[in-house]
């Protein structure tokens, strides 16, 4: 869900997923919000871009039935399976925790695809029933 218009107007995409019970140590992919759990493989959720744009800012709320341990893990836009842009870091140790990740920049030609990657820490408690809304600011 989202809107990407034409080059240097601006829109967003919202990303994300329903509440699951994460593993440890594991790349998930992120993409278009979905009525399950986040992807492990990239084909299933990498997002074209129409128009050549910058990723600027990220937004992302998680919530958690149970919190985890306060471990952080990364996260990352992933380009074309291929390029790899750090984002910042996030915890799942509070039932809901809002993080924000301005400026970051992250250009995309026409016809490229990216996804969200985040990959889980190795936690002493694992969150239960965790969701991520993850919202993109696109120009």
């Amino acid at each position: 869900m989202g809107y990407i218009g034409p080059a240097n107007t601006g829109g967003y995409m919202i990303l994300g997923h329903h509440a699951f019970n994460p593993l440890d140590t594991t790349v998930y992919c992120i993409g278009p919000y979905i009525d399950g759990s986040p992807d492990t493989v990239s084909d299933h959720v990498r997002i074209p871009a129409p128009v050549k744009c910058t990723i600027k800012n990220i937004s992302l709320v998680v919530t958690t039935g149970t919190s985890g341990s306060n471990e952080t893990s990364p996260l990352e836009i992933v380009v074309n399976d291929s390029i790899f842009h750090a984002v910042g870091n996030i915890k799942h140790d509070a039932p809901v925790a809002v993080f924000s990740f301005l400026n970051v920049n992250i250009p995309l030609a026409a016809g490229d695809y990216f996804y969200l990657g985040w990959t889980s820490p190795n936690w002493g408690t694992n969150p239960l029933h965790m969701c991520q809304k993850i919202t993109l600011n696109i120009v």
